[in-house]
């Protein structure tokens, strides 16, 4: 995790390439700008045409809204009470893109495969990372682009000014799932707008329970049944669907349907599988943790004594001991589990209960 201020030689290091090639001058003030025209690709991610813009118009704002398609600073001269660091040009500060030229370049090489960010990053900050390292190294800066859209609330762009903005922290305050949130984050394609309401995170939650569900079943019949003989579902098919989804642009919305859609299948045939069927379902759940980090298997074994008490419960029930089996159920729910009964001629499982958010992480 570099801090960019730690950087600032690799920074004026970068910036001396430009000048040397004659893409980067110095002005008047100290401050160094780089010459646009010097580039014929500028504009090639964004496609904006620059053709109109009065060559040599200088533009020295930090906001990258305010940026044109002309010359930009890459090293601002000191002004008073600003941090300034010493530099071949006298004292001063990067401009807000070279910085992510210079350390994208020192930690991961000078062609990354992967960049992505917000829409509004698009012109000028991306393209001014492409200039500046492109004309340094002669070499792609990016592979592939992904800029994700902007956030809604409630059907709203999201806006301090209009208070309809929820933080994390706010969210986690408020009781909901730390995987609800992720859930409904990761549901829209990155490339699509998302409408985040707290009724989406509602249903979300139901997601996330019948996942749960599902997994601890699986858990609870290969330490309950023992079942030798049985069928098993084809799930490294579903994987196989999961992974041509994602490696479709990541298209999220259709692996996650794929992936709910094996878990229905899962349920379905719950009761008819092998004590190998079983197994292979919790792998299978372990393999998608990996891919959408949902923690639905963080949980690997049930303990012993867990399902003890839980062999005793389902004893109680049986002799309609229903005192006993209260009082079971409650011992259970002590350790951080919840009994889940079965429907009829079905038996009885457990589920561990989701960490709740305690304000320190």
């Amino acid at each position: 995790m570099p801090n960019a201020t730690d950087e600032i030689p690799a920074m004026i290091s970068l910036i001396e390439t430009l000048m040397a090639k004659g893409i980067a001058y110095k002005a008047e003030d100290g401050s160094v700008y780089y010459r646009v025209a010097e580039f014929p690709g500028y504009g090639k991610l964004s496609k904006k045409k620059l053709d109109g813009n009065i060559a040599g118009v200088r533009v020295n704002q930090d906001e990258y809204e305010k940026e044109e398609g002309a010359d930009f600073v890459l090293w601002k001269a000191a002004k008073e009470n600003e941090p300034s660091w010493d530099s071949p040009w006298g004292k001063g500060r990067p401009g807000w893109h070279i910085e992510c030229s210079a350390m994208c370049m020192r930690h991961l090489g000078e062609t990354v495969d992967i960049h992505a960010g917000g829409e509004d990053l698009v012109f000028p900050h991306h393209e001014n990372e492409i200039a500046q390292s492109e004309a340094a190294t002669g070499k792609p800066f990016a592979r592939y682009w992904l800029h994700a859209r902007h956030l809604l609330v409630n059907g709203e762009k999201m806006s301090k000014s209009k208070g309809n903005f929820f933080t994390l922290r706010d969210l986690l305050q408020k009781g909901y799932d730390p995987m609800a949130i992720r859930y409904v984050l990761m549901s829209v394609h990155y490339r699509q707008q998302l409408n985040f309401t707290l009724e989406s995170l509602k249903e979300a939650r139901e997601v996330i329970e019948k996942l749960d569900n599902c997994y601890f079943q699986c858990l609870s019949r290969i330490r309950i049944a023992g079942q030798k003989n049985g069928g098993e579902l084809n799930l490294g098919a579903s994987a196989a669907e999961i992974g041509k989804a994602l490696g479709d642009d990541l298209n999220i919305a259709k692996a996650l349907a794929i992936f709910q859609k094996t878990v229905s299948e899962i349920n379905v045939h719950l009761a008819h599988l092998s004590e190998t069927g079983l197994s292979a379902c919790v792998e299978f759940f372990e393999r998608m943790d990996r891919i959408f980090g949902f923690d639905i298997s963080s949980v690997r074994e049930i303990p012993s004594d867990v399902m003890r008490t839980l062999s005793e419960y389902v004893e109680a029930r049986k002799v309609k001991d229903f005192a006993t089996s209260d009082q079971l159920r409650k011992a259970i729910a002590e350790k951080g589990w919840q009994v889940k009964d079965g429907r009829p001629g079905e038996p009885s499982t457990v589920k561990k209960n989701r960490r709740v958010w305690d304000g320190k992480k």
